[in-house]
């Protein structure tokens, strides 16, 4: 009855919150927080700060022990808490050994508890081959069990995504070890799709024009009933 009661607080505390409409991580490289567009300081988060913010410290104390260089954003789009602090943090993470580059981006809720984990891939994709990228990823997308890989389409950056309810996770080494590695993971999958769709040299801007390069006539007759999804019927349960 207690955990319904929670779940029932977190559906109502989700549906208050009001959502900036660029809801998107950014690399280091850019020298703006895209949620507002404003410079902010490439420093960490200082300790009188982390006191108000229970799992931005807890995620800056695992990159810490890391010896991780890291940068930290605070954004005022979502709004402030009672204590005076931002409410979402983002704490930035450069990785690569300068042949795949990546960034790995955790933005933080503190209000609702909510993390993402982001795998920000360095190159963007041009509009010219916004098209084949988007069903990739699609078509990726039905095979991957954690997490999801997505295309921004107001400025072509990929990333990898990996997402939890802090309320209702303990934020362990291991809990951050392994979504870490999760993101890694999709990040390397999607730098993957990245250098077999720029490879094109005359990409279609239609994207059905993809559809049928993955999915032909054959594949129903070859497909057997465990590689679908639940099929609606007329019986009740």
């Amino acid at each position: 009855m207690m955990m319904t009661m929670k779940l029932l607080k977190k559906l109502k505390q989700l549906l208050n919150i009001d959502t900036p409409q660029d809801d998107t991580a950014k690399p280091n490289s850019t020298q703006t927080l895209a949620d507002t567009g404003s410079p902010m300081a490439n420093v960490k988060p200082s300790r009188d700060t982390l006191e108000h913010l229970l799992i931005t410290s807890a995620i800056a104390d695992w990159l810490d022990s890391h010896d991780w260089q890291y940068e930290h954003r605070p954004s005022d789009a979502y709004g402030m808490m009672p204590s005076g602090v931002a409410q979402v943090h983002h704490l930035i993470v450069p990785f690569g050994d300068g042949d795949e580059d990546w960034t790995c981006v955790f933005r933080i809720n503190e209000r609702t508890h909510l993390v993402s984990v982001f795998g920000v891939l360095t190159d963007v994709v041009p509009v010219t081959h916004y098209a084949p990228m988007m069903m990739a990823i699609a078509m990726a997308n039905l095979g991957i069990p954690f997490g999801n890989l997505e295309l921004d389409p107001t400025d072509g950056e990929v990333r990898a995504k990996a997402s939890f309810d802090a309320e209702f996770t303990t934020i362990t080494d291991h809990t951050l070890d392994c979504y870490l590695q999760g993101v890694a993971s999709l990040t390397e999958l999607a730098q993957k799709l990245y250098r077999d769709v720029l490879s094109e040299q005359d990409p279609s801007p239609i994207v059905l024009d993809y559809l049928n390069l993955h999915h032909s006539p054959d594949d129903e007759q070859d497909k057997s009933p465990s590689d679908s999804f639940f099929e609606p019927t007329q019986q009740y349960q």
